[in-house]
């Protein structure tokens, strides 16, 4: 039996391996890869400004360019365009609270790519304080938002303000009670990063 077992695998070993075709032979099937460029982003976010759109959609446009520019690697070029829709939304934080708190959640995120903790710090602030302004009744937005300046504090090794946050994380929502309005999920679809 042993010998059989061992005629069978030095037959097999001195079997030929099937030829590879070499790259480009074969049946010549095409492959066709669709997308948006980069580019085809920045003229939607033109177009969009170029009609005077309204925040929300001007948001959603910076945030899509931004998205690509972040996976793409430019992390320089998303920074810049985030802030240059900073400067135009900022003041419609209380009309447009979840869009203008978006805008700093992706600031913070590209601040702390590129090495830049206090502005990381400083936008993660921002995302709550944004909130306050278009919603004044505490809910899970605000609840997020704090959990995000605690971890933001835990990375930059402020421990302090990190646990001051969880504290008054925990004393607002024990103060909401159990009929709070709670979401599954707390980013919007689509958001980068």
């Amino acid at each position: 039996m042993r010998k059989a077992l061992l005629f069978a695998l030095l037959g097999f070993a001195a079997a030929p391996l099937p030829a590879q075709q070499p790259p480009g032979s074969g049946d010549n099937q095409t492959i066709t890869v669709t997308g948006r460029r980069i580019a085809d982003y920045r003229a939607a976010l033109a177009a969009c400004l170029a009609r005077h759109c309204p925040v929300n959609e001007d948001v959603d446009a910076t945030l899509a360019l931004a998205e690509v520019e972040f996976e793409a690697g430019d992390f320089a070029q998303t920074r810049l365009d985030v802030a240059a829709s900073l400067g135009r939304n900022r003041d419609q934080g209380a009309a447009f609270p979840e869009p203008v708190a978006d805008l700093y959640r992706v600031r913070a995120r590209v601040a702390r790519h590129l090495g830049m903790d206090d502005e990381a710090v400083r936008s993660t602030y921002d995302i709550l304080h944004t909130l306050e302004r278009g919603l004044p009744q505490e809910d899970y937005r605000h609840y997020t938002a704090r959990l995000e300046i605690a971890e933001m504090m835990m990375v930059a090794g402020r421990y302090t303000a990190a646990k001051q946050q969880l504290d008054t994380l925990a004393e607002r929502a024990g103060a909401t009670g159990p009929t709070s309005r709670l979401s599954p999920s707390c980013a919007r679809p689509g958001s980068l990063i």
